[in-house]
C-alpha cells in the first residue's frame, strides 16, 4: 500500500498481487478482523507515531508465525534522526558535506516501545548489511523490564538519547536475526524459506 505508488501499478498486480493506493490507515481500517499475514514490511512516513501504528495494525493483522520487519530503525546520524526530511537533509548540507545522504526519522523509537510495551514479542536489529531494520516475531521466551516505562517518554527521545541506550536495539547480524526468529517461530514458521 502507497498513497502514491511511482510505478504504474498496472505492470505488477496479477491474481495474488494488489497494490492498494492509500494510506496503511485506510488499509488496515478497511481489513476484515481474521485476515492475516504471513509476512509485514514496515516501511512507511519515517516516523514514530505512523510506523508505530502501522506495528500494532500488522500485529492484530499477524498469526503466531508471522514475523514483522521494521525498516529504517537505526539513524545514520543526528541528522537522519530529525523527523522532516527536508530539515534532515539542509542542516547536513549547513554541518558540511559527509557524503551521507539517508533519512530515517525517529522510526526507531518504535524499537523502544516494543521493548517496554509489547513484552509478548521478541526483536533484533539487522546492522552490516544495507538500510538497518528490525525484526519482530511472537516469542514466549524470557521477559524484558522496561527502560522507560512510558511511550511520552519514548516520543520525546533524541538521536543522543538512542546513542546512549544502544543495547535496547539488539544489533546483530542479518544471519543471526534471521536464524534466531526462525527458531523462536518453530513450527509456525514452516511455510517461511530458511535462505
Amino acid at each position: 500500500m502507497d498513497p502514491a505508488f511511482p510505478f504504474p501499478v498496472s505492470d505488477h498486480e496479477d491474481d495474488v498481487t494488489i497494490f492498494a493506493e492509500m494510506t496503511s490507515d485506510e488499509f488496515f481500517a478497511g481489513l476484515p478482523a481474521g485476515k492475516t499475514y504471513d509476512l509485514v514490511f514496515i516501511d512507511g512516513l519515517h516516523t514514530f507515531e505512523q510506523a508505530y501504528r502501522d506495528l500494532c495494525n500488522a500485529i492484530v493483522h499477524s498469526h503466531p508465525g508471522t514475523p514483522i520487519l521494521v525498516d529504517d530503525t537505526v539513524p545514520s546520524d543526528v541528522y537522519s534522526a530529525l523527523r522532516d526530511p527536508e530539515q534532515a537533509f539542509a542542516f547536513r548540507a549547513a554541518a558540511g558535506p559527509d557524503g551521507s545522504a539517508a533519512w530515517h526519522g525517529d522510526t526507531f523509537k518504535v524499537v523502544f516501545a516494543v521493548h517496554d510495551f509489547h513484552l509478548g514479542l521478541d526483536y533484533r536489529t539487522i546492522v552490516g548489511s544495507g538500510n538497518p531494520q528490525t525484526l519482530v516475531w511472537r516469542s514466549g521466551a524470557g521477559r524484558r523490564r522496561p527502560l522507560l516505562d512510558s511511550l511520552e517518554k519514548i516520543s520525546r527521545l533524541t538521536y543522543f538519547d538512542m546513542v546512549n541506550q544502544s543495547p535496547v536495539l539488539r544489533e546483530c547480524d542479518e544471519e543471526t536475526a534471521l536464524r534466531e526468529c526462525l527458531e523462536a517461530l518453530g513450527p509456525a514458521a514452516g511455510h517461511l524459506p530458511l535462505a
